[in-house]
């Protein structure tokens, strides 16, 4: 890992995550599922990297009913699949960005995402590929508004400046999926936050 990847690692480290670091995506996902005890519920966010680059989702669906994620077909409504996600026993996303003064960036368009991350589950899985790091703060928002939103928005097919220029451009739009702009400085008593990186390009 480069330099800037590890400055900022360290600096995650004193803000109270625990840092996993991986030489690979499969040895990653495989540290995830082992992660999960199989009487413990899953929540995921809208995730990229572990529901469509890596087998995490699949995998624990496999073996556990409790596993929650909007992003596949389902009989429930998605905003119960919401709130069974933010209310298990383990979340699991990743990160628009991670900043190397070790601050974890996410814009979020339901909210439901940021939400758990901050107040739900009380062991919290991050998943970042090295491509995420960003030198500072300014550089870190600039990766999330130009390179994740604007992803995401082509992926869900919305009608916005960004997804039809391929650049932010603070719309107003009805279709709008940057609506909370959230981050993540420090490990809140009680709680584990476990940062896993890999050197592998992963989602957005």
């Amino acid at each position: 890992m480069n330099e800037m990847t590890l400055t900022a690692l360290k600096a995650l480290e004193r803000r109270g995550f625990t840092v996993h670091t991986f030489e690979s995506a499969d040895e990653m996902e495989d540290f995830l599922v082992s992660a999960v005890p199989e009487d413990k519920s899953v929540g995921f966010g809208g995730s990229m990297t572990l529901c469509r680059d890596l087998g995490v989702y699949e995998r624990l669906k496999a073996k556990n009913e409790n596993v929650w994620y909007h992003g596949v077909p389902s009989d429930l409504p998605r905003e119960e699949i919401f709130r069974r996600a933010h209310n298990a026993d383990i979340y699991m996303l990743s990160a628009n960005a991670v900043s190397a003064d070790g601050a974890i960036l996410n814009i979020d368009g339901n909210g439901n995402r940021v939400a758990a991350m901050i107040f739900g589950p009380s062991v919290v899985y991050i998943a970042v590929s090295e491509s995420k790091f960003c030198s500072d703060r300014e550089s870190a928002l600039q990766r999330a508004k130009s390179v994740a939103c604007v992803e995401n928005a082509k992926r869900l097919g919305k009608k916005t400046p960004c997804a039809i220029a391929g650049k932010c451009a603070d719309c107003r739009s009805a279709d709008r999926i940057c609506s909370h702009t959230v981050w993540t400085d420090w490990v809140p008593k009680g709680r584990e936050y476990h940062i896993c990186v890999c050197p592998d390009k992963l989602g957005f």
